[in-house]
């Protein structure tokens, strides 16, 4: 259009003048826009063909205004012209115009989008640690708490002497002593003499009657996932100890020592296995109740112990488990993903609220990279997962699902499990979850069915402890076992 067209130069200037003007208006391409301008210069000089006194300017300037006056305002023509020219397009030049419309609004809507999700904050409406403090909590007396003294026994533990591997399993044996050599022995007793008094705080601590302890988090932020862990591997060292002491005094014939060394060992157990704990607490509990539970077979088998002293044992393993033997459960965890939930969603708006990119790589960050901070490329990539990710609501839903679920089947037996068709129910329904969808459960969920086992062999191992002492007792007062347990 900023070529002249060599015939505006025989118009009037205020014809041509009007012709630009109009052409302005019409915002369309260039092309376009000249050719626009050529007919419209054609059409004036047309009309004005019948001035041909080219020394009459007087006259074109007239007839050019009157032609303009028909034409009418410059405004109405533009948008005329414009939308006729819109109208004369070719299909695929459409087509391709609205496609570019579309994708365009698209970016936009992209965009914005974008900045809306990551924009959005968590809104923290529930402390769960206090809730879970709560739960954990019996309705009974600080004085009954076993915790203080188990901690101030982990505070006076003192390692075992640094020695090869050998020494190790030596001291994690569950038979005799037959084997060890003199060097062993001697380290062993050294061993035992230097925890004497972590050992009595451990003791101290079996007799309270329950156990429990204020989980904290030790920062500003209260989340269930920054629960520190207890020193549990320091409690296993601590019950391996106990089964030690009682191993030696049942060698030198105090029988009723090793009982109550095992039973105090069982006691510790059971003072772990709290529901609504963490599953590793529970676990770590089990573990060391069968210890406890293995040192008094070896005593029923070595046939040294008295009726009396089987007796006793019998009776207080019961009170132990007055209650019947505890499963494990995943409250603990439920409540850990619940909480995650309110920290890395928003709260309101659609599906319940939208994951947030950042405090998900944050999350991921600290679960599977120690704390190390993660790439732009994975901020890209949570973006994006955190816009196909199931909403708030959905993932909240799925997730009572599955934990109700999983505390219902890890109760049952493995025979109840096996007949049901429940074994690997977890591993198998959350195959069934989209993984992108549904990220936070796929990273969050544990795999229990493996611990609903070892729960059951632990809690048959209890019965069978049970049923062996009276067993024993009943062939030590009659000089022979029962054909039935009935008559037991």
């Amino acid at each position: 259009m900023d070529r002249k067209d060599n015939r505006t130069e025989q118009l009037p200037d205020c014809v041509a003048a009007y012709i630009k003007r109009i052409v302005r208006r019409l915002g369309l391409t260039r092309r376009v826009r000249r050719d626009v301008l050529g007919e419209l210069t054609d059409h004036f000089v047309d009309a004005l063909g019948e001035c041909t006194d080219e020394q009459d300017g007087e006259k074109r300037e007239e007839r050019g205004r009157e032609l303009i006056e028909q034409f009418g305002d410059v405004k109405l023509l533009g948008k005329l012209i414009r939308r006729g020219k819109k109208r004369c397009r070719p299909p695929w030049k459409k087509a391709l115009i609205r496609a570019a419309q579309a994708a365009g609004v698209l970016v936009i809507c992209f965009v914005f989008y974008t900045w809306w999700l990551v924009s959005g904050t968590p809104t923290i409406n529930t402390d769960y640690l206090a809730m879970l403090n709560r739960i954990t909590r019996p309705a009974a007396a600080d004085e009954q708490n076993a915790w203080p003294h188990y901690k101030r026994a982990i505070e006076l533990y003192v390692e075992a002497p640094d020695d090869p591997k050998d020494q190790r399993r030596f001291w994690s044996r569950h038979s005799n002593l037959d084997g060890a050599t003199d060097a062993e022995r001697a380290d062993l007793a050294k061993w035992i003499a230097d925890n004497e008094p972590a050992w009595a705080e451990f003791v101290a601590g079996s007799r309270k009657e329950h156990c429990w302890l204020e989980y904290a988090t030790g920062a500003e932020e209260t989340t269930l996932l920054s629960v520190p862990i207890p020193p549990l591997s320091t409690f296993q060292r601590l019950g391996r100890q106990g089964i030690l002491r009682g191993k030696l005094k049942a060698e030198r014939g105090d029988i009723t020592g090793a009982m109550e060394d095992f039973l105090i060992v069982v006691r510790i157990g059971a003072h772990w296995q709290r529901p609504g704990s963490y599953f590793i607490e529970q676990l770590v509990g089990m573990a060391v109740s069968n210890r406890g539970h293995i040192g008094m077979l070896s005593i029923v088998a070595s046939r040294s112990a008295s009726a009396g002293d089987l007796a006793a044992a019998q009776q207080a393993l019961q009170q132990i488990y007055g209650d019947g033997y505890p499963m494990v459960d995943v409250e603990f965890e439920r409540l850990t993903f619940v909480d995650i939930v309110q920290w890395l969603f928003t709260e309101g708006g659609p599906g319940g609220g939208h994951l947030i990119p950042m405090q998900f790589l944050n999350f991921l960050a600290a679960v599977q990279c120690g704390g190390e901070g993660m790439g732009f490329d994975d901020a890209v990539k949570l973006t994006g997962l955190s816009m196909i990710h199931a909403g708030r609501d959905q993932t909240l839903a799925a997730a009572d699902r599955i934990y109700r679920r999983m505390n219902e089947i890890i109760k049952l037996s493995p025979y109840q499990k096996r007949q049901q068709e429940l074994n690997n129910w977890v591993d198998v329904h959350m195959q069934s979850l989209p993984r992108l969808r549904y990220m936070l459960l796929h990273v969050m969920v544990p795999s229990v069915d493996r611990a609903g086992v070892l729960a059951y062999r632990a809690k048959a191992l209890h019965e069978a402890t049970i049923t062996i002492l009276a067993l024993r007792r009943w062939e030590l007062e009659r000089g022979e076992y029962p054909k039935t347990l009935d008559e037991l």
